[in-house]
């Protein structure tokens, strides 16, 4: 793709499924769950996280509250051990951005 991508909608369960799945599938880093949202996400256009050549995170957002129950997914499989990789750090800086959701 060589156009910009914008994403900014609330995942389905079915997504939501899709990233739990891998979180608790004990993949080796969440680097491949933040992948597995890429895919997700550039489904939409008809491309995947391997075809694109370069991804800005900031073209991605989700709601506040997906973001921050993955987050959590992440941080209790990959906690900060020992100077060790943490899950939800890697989230926060390479997934997508969260936005406020207004109830109403």
């Amino acid at each position: 793709m060589t156009d910009a991508v914008t994403f900014a909608r609330a995942l389905t369960d079915r997504e939501m499924e899709r990233l739990k799945d891998k979180v608790h599938d004990h993949v080796a880093d969440a680097s491949q769950v933040i992948i597995e949202f890429f895919d997700i996400a550039l489904a939409e256009f008809d491309s995947s996280f391997e075809e694109e050549e370069q991804i800005n995170p900031t073209d991605f957002s989700i709601p506040e509250e997906q973001w921050g129950e993955i987050a959590g997914w992440l941080n209790r499989v990959f906690p900060l051990t020992d100077g060790t990789f943490n899950g939800a750090l890697s989230w926060m800086n390479s997934g997508p951005s969260a936005y406020p959701t207004i109830d109403g």
